[in-house]
């Protein structure tokens, strides 16, 4: 599955139990980071939220609600400069 059935998927389930759905790039972006870190994060943080969905066997989508609690959380208790782009 490509990245515009991906979005379709995401789009078709938007309001759903979940909430708005995110991909690693959605969240990379969001958060100003390469989506490689992104892949960091859901690998090294035992609290970071599990994907609602994997599409296609390759394409994650989490429930950007998770997301925001989680960085908030991790923010807090991390470094000041955690998830800020490199000078």
């Amino acid at each position: 599955m490509n990245q515009k059935d991906a979005r379709k998927f995401r789009k078709a389930h938007a309001g759903s139990r979940f909430g708005e759905l995110v991909s690693a790039r959605d969240i990379a972006d969001r958060y100003g980071v390469v989506i490689g870190t992104v892949r960091s994060w859901a690998r090294r943080y035992e609290d970071f939220p599990a994907p609602v969905a994997v599409i296609s066997g390759y394409t994650r989508v989490w429930d950007l609600e998770e997301v925001e609690k989680w960085w908030k959380a991790e923010k807090t208790r991390s470094s000041p400069r955690f998830g800020e782009p490199a000078a």
